[in-house]
């Protein structure tokens, strides 16, 4: 009976220091690992990009070596810091994005959209969504860039190594018919093989994305949760935690509590913003929130 009484104390204080780590740490150890170790057992890594050159000022004075390196390293990081996190030198497109692209993308509810001032910055982002579709058909997983499934992600930053780092977490496969959306037609449900791999997280330093396991992988289920919804304390929780779970859906704010959050990216191709807005010649828009 002592060694039973042992064990069961030591098992309820695994359990309380488990339930003790947050998600901010969970998704800080994720970061860490994608960078580290392409994924480990938590992500399969998809084809790193190529990072445009940018010329950026901090370039000048320096010897010609120098100024290579830093145009080829650092601008990009740069540009990125400028624009997307101090808010310097972005381009309004509000007048240039048709409404119903506007409100299938943000609700209405978000400032003014903006691009970057570079053009092939914000070709660069197209091209994101692109490799992501690409790499999921290599896994063996279904994608497509529409309005039903992958058009939107939530951006953040973080600092590593005295750097400020920057990442988007992609939601695919967004309105399943079997959950409470007013969106029907989607043509697939939660049990979808692809559903279970619906979260992608882009980082910056890496040029690449990698697709993230799904709820129930060990060691990262928090990330799935906010921190207060705990099971097991009242009913209406427990019902909430089983309709968080079935959602499968990373929660941003574990990623932007390591630095901040940067709002979001939307991008619809020529074929989605033609089915919006019933014009035929129609561009695909990107744009950011």
């Amino acid at each position: 009976m002592a060694r039973a009484g042992m064990f069961l104390a030591a098992f309820a204080t695994a359990c309380v220091a488990q339930d003790t780590v947050t998600g901010k740490e969970v998704a800080r150890e994720l970061l860490e690992t994608l960078i580290t170790k392409q994924g480990g057992d938590w992500a399969l890594p998809c084809a790193e990009l190529r990072v445009p050159f940018l010329w950026r000022e901090a370039g000048h004075g320096h010897g010609l070596l120098d100024w290579w390196k830093r145009r080829k390293e650092d601008g990009f990081l740069e540009a990125l810091e400028e624009t997307w996190a101090a808010g310097d030198n972005r381009v309004n497109k509000s007048t240039e994005i048709p409404a119903e692209v506007l409100r299938w993308g943000t609700d209405g509810s978000a400032p003014f959209p903006w691009e970057f001032p570079e053009k092939r910055l914000n070709s660069y982002f197209k091209s994101i969504f692109w490799d992501i579709k690409a790499c999921m058909w290599w896994y063996g997983y279904s994608l497509d860039i529409s309005k039903f499934d992958l058009f939107y992600g939530d951006a953040f930053s973080f600092v590593r190594d005295n750097k400020t780092d920057f990442g988007i977490v992609f939601h695919a496969k967004q309105y399943p018919e079997d959950m409470s959306y007013n969106h029907p037609g989607s043509g697939f449900n939660t049990s979808d093989p692809s559903y279970a791999v619906r979260n992608i997280v882009w980082l910056a330093s890496q040029s690449r994305p990698y697709i993230i396991k799904g709820v129930d992988t060990p060691g990262i289920e928090r990330l799935f949760f906010p921190d207060w919804l705990k099971l097991g304390e009242e009913d209406w929780m427990d019902e909430y935690y089983y309709q968080v779970k079935k959602a499968n859906t990373l929660d941003i704010e574990h990623f932007a509590a390591n630095g901040a959050s940067l709002g979001g990216i939307n991008y619809f191709t020529r074929h989605t913003v033609a089915n919006l807005t019933g014009q035929h010649r129609a561009r695909d828009v990107l744009y950011f929130v």
